[in-house]
């Protein structure tokens, strides 16, 4: 589990955080610099441009993941506005499919 807030860093960077979880279920936390967060793509919703493809890397447990929206129409028009919806990951260097997920972004 990992999210990043744009701009919520002491120094005006993002702030990232997270979690690993274990296949046993046992969890430690991440530290800002064990994780990177790359946008690599956006797709036009509701007049905005999106992210919606990331890079996930947590270097310390060899991952590297390309993380995809495969539906990328998920606006919410609520009060606070977002998008939400599920994710792929699939292997950064050999595109197996990982596993699903799911994503929540908003300010945009």
């Amino acid at each position: 589990m990992a999210f990043r807030l744009r701009g919520g860093g002491d120094d005006g960077g993002d702030y990232r955080s997270g979690s690993w979880i274990a296949a046993d279920g046992t969890t430690r936390p991440l530290a800002s610099q064990a994780l990177a967060m790359t946008p690599l793509a956006t797709s036009p919703v509701a007049g905005r441009e999106v992210p919606t493809r990331w890079r996930l890397e947590v270097p310390e447990e060899d991952l590297d993941l390309i993380v995809e929206a495969p539906h990328t129409e998920r606006w919410m028009d609520t009060t606070v506005p977002y998008w939400e919806g599920e994710v792929v990951a699939r292997d950064h260097d050999g595109g197996e499919r990982l596993g699903v997920g799911y994503l929540e972004m908003t300010g945009y």
